[in-house]
């Protein structure tokens, strides 16, 4: 069960959360970022979300540029409560990666979590070369078709010697290479489904 701090000084809000998210999430309510990075240091949620009024304080602003910048805790989404009135959100000011409002909590705060969920899997793992899926969506995919039921075949493809190749030629090359026979891979399974 994927977990998610809770940041928010409103009882109101909390609760209405609570009963959006507690049935599919562990959530852990705090008062304030502060009183939160002992957990956060410690046991590395999914997911935060923190009510848009906690940004406004610099010191906020400031830990969570910290968080953003880590290269660890960087990859944790946070998702911010925003006022009803909010127009176009200014993302540099909100140091977040998506954003609801408190009169959609109840419609759209589930999908807004389980978004910011996938999102940042899906991020995590892809390849930063070849911008292709990595191991969890690759299994991810396998077993969908081994529910369905469906036919399918698996390919793996290794490139043998290239680290001669990289030696030789150097690293540019070598991923310009990798780029070329992962478009040919593409393209030629492509051409060939069914």
């Amino acid at each position: 069960m994927n977990s998610v701090v809770l940041i928010t000084r409103d009882l109101v809000l909390r609760n209405r959360l609570e009963k959006v998210l507690a049935d599919s999430f562990r959530v852990l309510f705090f008062s304030n970022l502060q009183s939160s990075l002992d957990y956060i240091y410690s046991s590395m949620p999914d997911l935060m979300v923190i009510e848009s009024n906690g940004v406004n304080d610099q010191r906020t602003r400031s830990i969570l540029g910290d968080l953003k910048s880590d290269p660890i805790f960087g990859q944790i989404p946070i998702l911010t409560i925003c006022d009803d009135d909010l127009v176009a959100p200014d993302w540099d000011y909100l140091v977040a990666d998506d954003y609801v409002r408190k009169c959609s909590i109840e419609t759209e705060a589930r999908a807004r979590v389980e978004l910011c969920l996938e999102r940042s899997a899906r991020f995590v793992e892809i390849n930063p070369l070849t911008r292709l899926p990595g191991n969890i969506a690759i299994l991810k995919q396998i077993q969908t078709r081994l529910d369905s039921g469906e036919i399918f075949a698996v390919a793996w493809a290794d490139l043998d010697d290239f680290k001669p190749f990289n030696d030789k030629y150097g690293f540019a090359r070598g991923d310009e290479v990798l780029k070329m026979v992962g478009r040919l891979v593409l393209n030629t399974v492509k051409e060939e489904q069914p």
